[in-house]
């Protein structure tokens, strides 16, 4: 039997989680932008030539995350997947 609660708990985590590390990304990137251009003020961060890549960069990292972290979240929370990266590797790759 399938328990919902399990899945929803986890994939929210996992979506929380994706957000706040695509976030930070994109905070660097519109830091590491404004060093490069040596323009700190923030209208220009409108000019779609500078919005552009954060908001690319952003969307990679939240897909990427997202799809690295739900799987061994959700079999943390005892949900069986018949797919995705085990827990054992995740937690060799990060030691």
């Amino acid at each position: 039997m399938i328990n919902w609660q399990d899945i929803a708990v986890g994939l929210g985590l996992s979506l929380l989680l994706a957000f706040v590390i695509a976030q930070l990304v994109a905070r660097a990137r519109r830091l590491g932008l404004s060093a490069v251009t040596g323009d700190t003020e923030q209208r220009s961060f409108r000019d779609p030539i500078q919005r552009r890549p954060i908001q690319v960069v952003r969307a990679i990292v939240f897909v990427a995350t997202l799809l690295l972290l739900a799987p061994p979240i959700l079999e943390v929370l005892a949900v069986e997947l018949s797919y995705g990266i085990p827990l054992e590797q995740v937690t060799t790759w990060l030691l």
